[in-house]
């Protein structure tokens, strides 16, 4: 890949997967910014399957899936009344994912089809009343239209990572979050740095990608706030207050513990990060967590403060407060009652 410069603009050029060459403006005044989308195009020209891979939504599996299912009826191995069903079980897929406001549509890429995203459905659709035999089918077609992308390379996830493989009455959406006492003996678990990773999600909300591109610069100069680098979409990209003592007290910790190098905020921990997580809550004798366990932590401690939850889900970087009702702010009932003393003492 070849970058130069026209003007104040910068240009690459680039070969594709049968060795033609490609020219292009970046539209970038920035070199690094150039160079970031250069290399994008570059990578999706030599593979065009990832790029499909990354662009493909959950309406289009959808149809490519009915596409499928269709041709079975027309030559009798499925019947007509089990495709209807099943279309009207794919509906509810796309009013929950892809209408986050209720209202308008936004396409969800299948990157962004995550295990907590699917807890958030079952939990919405639970509060609707919905029969869980319901949300067992529902979950069939969603894991079918993951399938037939999977089988036509646009999807390269882990289905059963997924979709609970075997839903049913029983299943509970995950709801771990720490508790303070329990952060304090998770800390005092790990090396110094990974502490400060841990203490930086807590913190801020920072999904494990985020913490990865994290820098020193994004922690303003006078500590309240941090940039937190998203990039799943437009809204994970932002700036998280630190108004909490909790928050002050975490921040210092990272700040006074992180040993990146040349800007980075911390070192590499890219490997087996959810195994040493679950060594040290061994160690700490409490039970094990994830990073998006941490990230649910940050939630239930705003929820506990009293933060409304459209708020919450600004500083989390989702759209609307429903993922955060639903999935990420979870309560002990002791807080739950003090949240419940607190408004009616506010209301008399």
């Amino acid at each position: 890949m070849q970058l130069f410069k026209r003007g104040d603009v910068w240009h690459c050029a680039y070969y594709d997967n049968e060795g033609r060459r490609i020219r292009r403006s970046t539209g970038c005044t920035d070199r690094k910014a150039a160079e970031t989308r250069a290399r994008l195009w570059e990578r999706d020209a030599a593979d065009p399957g990832h790029a499909a891979a990354r662009d493909a939504t959950l309406s289009q599996a959808i149809t490519f899936y009915f596409g499928d299912f269709d041709g079975l009826v027309a030559a009798g191995r499925r019947a007509r009344g089990t495709y209807d069903s099943y279309m009207t079980k794919a509906g509810h897929l796309v009013r929950i994912f892809e209408h986050p406001d209720g209202v308008t549509y936004e396409p969800l890429p299948l990157t962004q089809i995550t295990h907590e995203r699917v807890d958030g459905y079952i939990a919405q659709r639970r509060r609707e009343g919905v029969a869980e035999n319901t949300i067992h089918k529902e979950l069939v077609v969603l894991r079918a239209a993951l399938q037939t992308s999977k089988s036509r390379g646009l999807w390269r996830g882990d289905i059963d990572a997924v979709v609970p493989p075997r839903f049913s009455p029983a299943y509970v959406p995950r709801t771990r979050f720490l508790t303070h006492d329990e952060l304090d003996r998770l800390l005092g678990e790990l090396p110094a740095d990974r502490a400060s990773a841990v203490a930086f999600i807590v913190a801020t909300s920072a999904e494990w990608a985020a913490v990865r591109r994290a820098r020193r610069e994004d922690v303003a100069s006078d500590r309240c706030s941090v940039r937190v680098r998203g990039t799943k979409n437009h809204t994970r990209h932002r700036v998280v207050p630190i108004e909490s003592d909790h928050q002050r007290w975490l921040l210092d910790l990272v700040l006074a513990n992180a040993r990146g190098q040349d800007g980075a905020l911390f070192t590499r921990w890219d490997n087996n990060v959810r195994r040493d997580l679950h060594a040290a809550c061994r160690r700490a004798g409490i039970d094990p967590c994830s990073p998006h366990d941490l990230r649910r932590t940050f939630a239930s401690w705003m929820i506990q403060a009293g933060v409304p939850p459209h708020l919450i889900a600004k500083m989390m970087g989702h759209r609307t407060s429903k993922m955060v009702e639903l999935v990420y702010a979870q309560l002990r009932p002791q807080d739950l009652a003090g949240l419940v003393r607190a408004a009616l003492a506010h209301a008399a």
